[in-house]
C-alpha cells in the first residue's frame, strides 16, 4: 500500500538503484522514439516553432542549423515523453509516499499535463507569442531592422513557455497542499486580492515592454486557473465534512491560544474540534 513500507519493501540500496535504472531506461526508450518521430517531421515542427515570428531565422555559425535541428528534436522528444518519466519516478517512490498523497497524485499529474498543454496552446494563440512579437516590432525603423538569430529565438521561446507553464501550475500546488493540510477558504479569500496582484506582477515580468495588453492577456488565464483551484479546494473541503472551514479556523485559534500560554482554553478547543470531527466522520460514513 502507498505510504506504508512493508517488510518486503526493505530492499538494499543496490536493488533500489537497479530498479531506478530500469525505470529510467523505459523513459529513455520513449525519449528516443519520440525524438525519432520529431526528426522525421522536422520541417513541419520547425514551421510551428517559427510561426509566431512570421519571418525567417538565420544562424551565424557553420553548425547553427544542426544546433537548431538538435534542439527541435530534443524538445519535441522531451515533451511527450515527460509523462512517462513522471510516471516511472512516482512508481519508484510510491511505497514511501503518504497514503493521502498517493491517492491524488494521478489526478494531479493529469491536471498538470492538461495545464502544460493549455499553456502551450495559449502561447501560440494570437494572444500569446504573436502579440508579444507584434509589440516588439513597433521599435523597428528604416534604420533598424531585425535579423533574428535562430538559437536566440529558440531560447527566448523555450524560456517563455517554461515560465508561463510554471506560473500556470502554481494554483495546482494549492490543491495539493489542501489535500495534505486543509486550507481555510476564509483566509484564502482574505488574501485573494494580494495573490491576484502577485500574479499580475508576474505576468508583467514575463511579458516585455511597456504595453499592458500582453500582460493583461497573460494575467487572465492565470487568474482563471487560480479561481478554479479555489473552487476545487471548496469542493474538496465540502466533500470531506471533517475538514470544514470552521474546524480549520478553530484549530488555528487553538494553536494561537497554546502558543500564548493559555493551555487550558487551548485544550478545551482541541477537545471540541475532536468531537466535531468524530461526528462529521460518522455522518460522512453514513452518507457513503
Amino acid at each position: 500500500m502507498a505510504g506504508v513500507l512493508q517488510p518486503d519493501d526493505q530492499r538494499s540500496v543496490h536493488e533500489h538503484l537497479r530498479e531506478l535504472r530500469g525505470r529510467l531506461l523505459w523513459w529513455v526508450v520513449f525519449l528516443v522514439i519520440f525524438g525519432g518521430i520529431a526528426l522525421y517531421f522536422q520541417r513541419p515542427l520547425s514551421a510551428i516553432v517559427v510561426a509566431p515570428l512570421k519571418s525567417k531565422l538565420y544562424y551565424t555559425s557553420p553548425l547553427g542549423g544542426v544546433d537548431f535541428l538538435f534542439k527541435i528534436v530534443l524538445v519535441f522528444g522531451l515533451i511527450p515523453s515527460f509523462p512517462v518519466l513522471i510516471y516511472q519516478i512516482l512508481r519508484f517512490v510510491e511505497p514511501a509516499l503518504p497514503q493521502k498523497l498517493g491517492k491524488i497524485l494521478p489526478k494531479m499529474i493529469f491536471s498538470s499535463i492538461a495545464l502544460t498543454i493549455g499553456s502551450i496552446i495559449f502561447s501560440y494563440s494570437p494572444a500569446g507569442l504573436p502579440l508579444i512579437f507584434k509589440f516588439l516590432h513597433v521599435f523597428d525603423s528604416p534604420e533598424v531592422q531585425p535579423l533574428i538569430n535562430a538559437q536566440e529565438y529558440f531560447s527566448f521561446v523555450m524560456w517563455y513557455l517554461v515560465l508561463i507553464d510554471i506560473f500556470i501550475q502554481l494554483p495546482l500546488v494549492l490543491v495539493v497542499i489542501n489535500h495534505i493540510t486543509p486550507i481555510s477558504l476564509k483566509k484564502l479569500n482574505k488574501y485573494q486580492f494580494y495573490i491576484l496582484l502577485g500574479l499580475f506582477l508576474l505576468a508583467g515580468l514575463i511579458t516585455p515592454g511597456i504595453d499592458p495588453r500582453p500582460q493583461l492577456v497573460l494575467f487572465v488565464p492565470m487568474a482563471l486557473v487560480f479561481e478554479l483551484a479555489v473552487f476545487s479546494i471548496y469542493l474538496t473541503n465540502r466533500k470531506r465534512n471533517i475538514v470544514s472551514p470552521r474546524l480549520i479556523d478553530l484549530e488555528a485559534k487553538a494553536d494561537q491560544l497554546y502558543q500564548a500560554g493559555n493551555t487550558k482554553a487551548a485544550r478545551n478547543l482541541y477537545a471540541e474540534i475532536c468531537v466535531n470531527k468524530d461526528a462529521a466522520a460518522k455522518s460522512h460514513a453514513r452518507m457513503g
